[in-house]
């Protein structure tokens, strides 16, 4: 095998592993939405603890597109769990009480702040409740 090729085929499997390895190094902390392990999960590659994606989902801007428009069923599915308005912490209930949410058909998300809106089977909205 000729030189240059080899040397090519080198850099195809370097180029790659040297862009993951500064990812990681830039972007390290647990709780940044751009950290490799959060973004593989957000485009369904890996999984990571699902609390922890909800507490790295808060300081996502973009956070709407992984519920809205899914099924509450996608939702366990990616989530774990949801829970209803009587099984929320006190706090997200009163929250939702006071909403102008409130007689909408909600979910909330594991025991995060996150509550999830949904018209005909499909959720329709994203909203964090902290404060209210």
């Amino acid at each position: 095998m000729k030189k240059s090729v080899r040397i090519w085929i080198a850099s195809l499997v370097l180029a790659p592993c040297l862009l993951v390895g500064m990812w990681v190094a830039t972007y390290g902390d647990y709780y940044d939405p751009k950290n490799i392990h959060y973004v593989l999960w957000k485009w369904g590659i890996a999984s990571i603890d699902p609390g922890r994606a909800l507490g790295i989902m808060t300081h996502d801007s973009n956070s709407q597109r992984l519920v809205v428009g899914r099924t509450e069923y996608e939702l366990q599915r990616k989530f774990g769990y949801l829970r209803s308005v009587s099984e929320a912490p006190p706090y997200l209930r009163d929250c939702y009480l006071s909403s102008d949410w409130k007689g909408k058909t909600v979910k909330f998300l594991r025991d995060g702040p996150y509550m999830v809106v949904f018209e005909n089977g499909k959720a329709t909205d994203l909203v964090l409740m902290k404060p209210c």
